[in-house]
């Protein structure tokens, strides 16, 4: 079961379809154990104990909560018993999912002097950003002219627009 990429700090969820093909019910008399134990997985609202009829269906809700960047596997089992408490085995599945952190921007140079310029006239003043963070992409504004600042009286970069940086 893949949850494929999730922002760090957030959660995804996909569904696990657990199918009794027996002719007698299944039961599911304790909580589903996590592989490993501290696993960023988890089940959504799993009753115990969990009954499932004969030759039926059921979904369940996996959580998956990544609490840093990077690929993570793991895996969830299920034990069963017979309605009278009798063991039957174990039902489980392999889980995988990436985390994922946002671009962080750093800007250099960001204190722009242009000096006295006249009017009608043009100067130009260069500045490097930089993604710090560990993220690949992010949605941000680009520069796309300034504006005076009358607290420090000097011009800055005033953000527009929109663009996708990867």
């Amino acid at each position: 079961l893949s949850f494929g990429e999730v922002l760090v700090g957030g959660s995804g969820t996909a569904s696990l379809t657990i199918a009794n093909q027996r002719t007698d019910t299944v039961v599911v008399n304790s909580t589903p154990s996590f592989l490993p134990s501290s696993s960023p997985f988890s089940l959504d609202s799993f009753a115990i104990p969990t009954r499932l009829p004969p030759r039926t269906t059921m979904k369940v809700t996996v959580v998956f909560t990544p609490i840093s960047a990077g690929a993570v596997s793991g895996s969830v089992t299920f034990a069963l018993t017979t309605t009278a408490g009798a063991t039957l085995g174990t039902a489980g599945a392999v889980l995988t999912g990436t985390g994922t952190s946002r671009a962080v921007l750093e800007v250099e140079n960001a204190d722009l002097d242009f000096g006295t310029v006249e009017v009608g006239a043009g100067t130009a003043r260069s500045f490097v950003i930089k993604n710090t963070g560990t993220g690949q992409e992010l949605e941000t504004s680009i520069l796309s002219g300034l504006r005076y600042d009358r607290t420090n009286f000097r011009y800055v970069p005033e953000l527009t627009g929109a663009i996708k940086i990867a």
